[in-house]
Order: C-alpha cells, then sequence, then structure tokens
C-alpha cells in the first residue's frame, strides 16, 4: 500500500507513465490540416478584397467622371444663359445714366460668358480659389450678394 501510495502521489490516483510523445499523431495533423485551411481562406479574402477594391475605383472613377460631364455641361450652358442675359440687358438699356449702367452690366456679363466659354472648369476653380485668398472681403460680399440674387429669383 505504500508504494501505491508512492506512485499514485497525493491525490490517490495511479501513475502511469506516459508513451513518450507529447501530442498524438492525429493532433499534429489536424494542426497542420487547419493551418493551410487558414491559409487558403486568408489567400481567398484577400483575392476577393482585392476584386471589390477595383469595384470601388471603377465606380468612383464612373461617379467622377459624370460629376465633371455634368460641371462641364453646365459651365457650356451658364455662358449661354449669360450670353442671352447680355443681350437683353443691351436691348433694355435705354438713354441716360440709367441705360450706360445697363451697358456697362451688359459687357460685364458677355466677359463672364467669354471667360466661360474659353476655360475649363478646373482652371475656374483654380481662379477663384486664388480670387478668395487674395480678396477674402470682396469673395464675401459677392457671396453674399450672389446669394441675395439667387434667392430673389428662386422666389
Amino acid at each position: 500500500m505504500v508504494d501505491e501510495m508512492r506512485e499514485s502521489g497525493r491525490t490517490g490516483h495511479r501513475y502511469e507513465p506516459s508513451s513518450g510523445q507529447s501530442e498524438p499523431r492525429g493532433a499534429s495533423q489536424a494542426a497542420g490540416e487547419a493551418e493551410r485551411a487558414a491559409s487558403e481562406g486568408a489567400d481567398e479574402a484577400t483575392s476577393k478584397a482585392g476584386e471589390m477594391a477595383d469595384q470601388v475605383k471603377s465606380i468612383g472613377g464612373d461617379a467622377a467622371n459624370k460629376a465633371k460631364d455634368a460641371a462641364e455641361s453646365g459651365r457650356e450652358s451658364t455662358a449661354d444663359a449669360l450670353d442671352r442675359a447680355a443681350t437683353s440687358m443691351k436691348d433694355r438699356a435705354g438713354d441716360g445714366m440709367t441705360g450706360a449702367a445697363m451697358e456697362k452690366a451688359a459687357g460685364g456679363v458677355e466677359a463672364a460668358a467669354g471667360y466661360l466659354k474659353e476655360h475649363e472648369t478646373g482652371e475656374i476653380w483654380d481662379d477663384l480659389e486664388r480670387y478668395v485668398r487674395e480678396h477674402p472681403m470682396q469673395a464675401v460680399a459677392a457671396a453674399v450678394a450672389t446669394g441675395i440674387v439667387v434667392g430673389r429669383v428662386l422666389r
């Protein structure tokens, strides 16, 4: 009985020697298969992510092209509308100071229409940004005046 106690230790269980292997053979195979499956899954996820990124780039590029086309179309139609407005202003201009002011305003509107026709949208934005940086107070005043005019037109 004393020998049994020595073999079993304090827990009361009988000591049984191990077979010498740290883990069963089936466990190492399962671990290898799990590692291969994880690697294949990661490769597949990477591939799918690349495909999705290409699709997003394509959609984004299409949207940017549509926006650019719309801006160009708007620029051209605005230039045409300004030309018509300048012609109308000249036709309505009478004699005296009011007529001279209308003629001068019509000349400014014609110049704006010509500028829109001669420049691309990107150039116009660059010029506008440069003007706002160089003349911030005038830019704010122009924005307020434009807001008032647009507000009255839209009523």
